[in-house]
């Protein structure tokens, strides 16, 4: 099955560049149904022709992301250098504590199969 998912620039390219191993999410309904071996298209949120195709390689839950971020290393989710505040901090600009007590956190291991291209980053020339 192909879910499909928005990611901020950062996280997309980071994605992209291989930095970046686990996609954390709020384990609400819009993730409930990945299963490991599924695929999940992540789409630019500001440019959604661009995309990257990756497949799940583990599901991890937990009831916070305070635990998620004790057990992940930070390598994984391209955050080397950050400290536990500055995680906790990021994650609360998109979740609120309610959301995560609600639903808890889920670290998402993912594979690049395939990255797809805009026609504008297209810089053949036909010669």
């Amino acid at each position: 099955m192909i879910h499909n998912l928005s990611l901020y620039d950062v996280p997309f390219q980071s994605i992209v560049h291989l930095t970046k191993t686990v996609e954390v999410r709020l384990n609400d309904q819009q993730v409930s149904t990945v299963q490991v071996d599924d695929h999940i298209r992540f789409y630019l949120e500001d440019d959604l022709a661009r995309t990257v195709l990756c497949k799940v390689t583990t599901l991890n839950s937990y009831e916070s992301f305070f635990a998620l971020y004790e057990d992940i290393a930070f390598e994984q989710m391209d955050c080397s250098g950050w400290t536990m505040d500055e995680m906790m901090n990021a994650t609360y600009k998109l979740y609120t504590p309610e959301q995560e007590k609600a639903y808890g956190a889920l670290a998402i291991g993912v594979e690049v199969v395939d990255v797809g291209k805009s026609d504008s980053e297209d810089h053949s020339n036909g010669d």
